[in-house]
């Protein structure tokens, strides 16, 4: 009996190595390969998801064809944004910037890969296959939440550079008031850029609720601006 002992622990921890080369075997490929296990951990209603695939062949670099289906799972949420703003035309949002449906909607607003805070990539390479997969994600409550605090962040800054400047022209100073009211322009087209994500997210009503704010500033300052150029204009034909 005691002779069989070795054997039956020989058996056992063989079966243990069994089931943990099984186990790592499998982990090899994640889950999101599988066209209804990403959606189940990524769903559409939840995240945007770019995801790609192609064959390796027999010139190519495992290492760089990952890298290239990355870049391009990245332009797929990034296109996915961009025919969302253009399927949203027909939305009445006319009071987004105090212009025109046609006119904000035709103003050139790009989104590249930096735009897309929060915005995650991973790969796999099936060596056995000699296929590789990318995939890029990123939650849309995470990015909602980012944009919506880009605006609330901005127009306030913006406020502030108003209130700036006017103190610069009751002291006289028109240069550093100029330069109050430019550096809030910067500030104005990252909540443009902001403004269109949301509503490519169908979260309009956070453009709505700093809407008011957003038209009042936009308008004060290029108020501000055109009298001060025009002022500037005036002091040069006087003097020459």
């Amino acid at each position: 009996m005691n002779s069989l002992k070795p054997f039956f622990k020989l058996n056992h921890f063989l079966i243990v190595i069994f089931i943990f080369a099984g186990f790592s075997l499998s982990a090899q490929q994640p889950a999101w390969v599988d066209y209804a296990k990403r959606n189940n951990m990524y769903p559409p209603s939840e995240y945007l998801v770019g995801f790609v695939s192609g064959e390796v062949g027999d010139n190519d670099e495992p290492g760089q064809m990952m890298e290239k289906l990355e870049s391009l799972a990245r332009d797929k949420v990034v296109q996915s944004i961009q025919v969302s703003i253009e399927s949203n035309n027909s939305l009445n949002i006319s009071n987004i910037n105090g212009k025109t449906n046609e006119e904000f909607l035709s103003k050139s607003v790009s989104f590249s890969k930096a735009d897309i805070n929060g915005l995650r990539t991973d790969h796999y390479f099936d060596r056995k296959k000699k296929m590789v997969y990318a995939i890029a994600y990123v939650n849309i409550n995470r990015l909602v939440y980012y944009y919506k605090n880009i605006i609330s962040t901005n127009i306030n800054e913006i406020e502030q550079k108003i209130k700036e400047g006017k103190n610069f022209l009751q002291h006289g100073n028109k240069e550093d008031a100029l330069r109050s009211f430019y550096e809030a322009m910067p500030l104005l087209s990252e909540i443009d850029q902001a403004q269109m994500l949301l509503i490519a997210l169908d979260k309009k009503e956070y453009v709505d609720l700093y809407s008011k704010r957003i038209n009042d500033a936009r308008l004060t300052i290029n108020e501000e601006i055109n009298k001060l150029q025009k002022s500037a204009n005036l002091n040069i034909s006087e003097a020459a």
